[in-house]
């Protein structure tokens, strides 16, 4: 006779190298939180994190890997977020001429001598176009950004929020930046 206690070792051992195997569960946009969060002060985490969590969502229905958070694409993009709404503009390039390259080598991210790609996605909204969601589905609907966010060489991701906007003052809303990468 065995004991019982051997086999509930064995088949815990063998569901957790199942579910090691086959990964984390695939992602629906329905299933990131906040997508529909029309910002205010003290949301900016949790609008971030529902932009990236969308992003992958769209990756995953595409074919694509999830990309990992980076902090320093994050910040990156926080800073050119703010950027744009204090001075008044809306741009890949800041309006002393910097762009993604520069902000990403600002921050760490990039080096000077390896392999790396780098992409960004910018949005601004007011009102009902001002939630993860309407950011998200604004770039799937242009071919240039859907391109970008789905880009299979990329593996890292940050998105920076800014309450209000870089062009009208009647409202408030939100810009974002999303900083798309991979080094090495």
């Amino acid at each position: 006779m065995h004991a019982p206690w051997r086999t509930g070792v064995v088949a815990g051992a063998t569901a957790l190298v199942i579910a090691a195997t086959l990964g984390p569960p695939a992602l629906a946009q329905g299933d990131c939180a906040n997508a529909d969060l029309r910002p205010g002060p003290g949301d900016a985490a949790a609008f971030e994190h529902s932009v990236v969590c969308l992003v992958n969502a769209e990756r995953e229905e595409s074919g694509r890997p999830r990309l990992q958070q980076d902090w320093r694409l994050a910040r990156a993009a926080e800073l050119h977020a703010t950027d744009m709404v204090v001075r008044e503009y809306f741009s890949h390039f800041s309006p002393g001429g910097s762009d993604v390259v520069e902000r990403l080598r600002r921050v760490g991210y990039l080096p000077q001598r390896r392999f790396w790609m780098a992409g960004e996605v910018l949005s601004w909204g007011i009102l009902w176009r001002s939630t993860p969601k309407a950011a998200v589905d604004a770039w799937l609907d242009s071919p240039p950004h859907r391109r970008a966010m789905l880009e299979p060489g990329f593996r890292e991701i940050g998105a920076g929020a800014k309450l209000g906007n870089p062009v009208r003052h009647d409202y408030d809303g939100v810009t974002v930046a999303v900083e798309l990468g991979r080094v090495g």
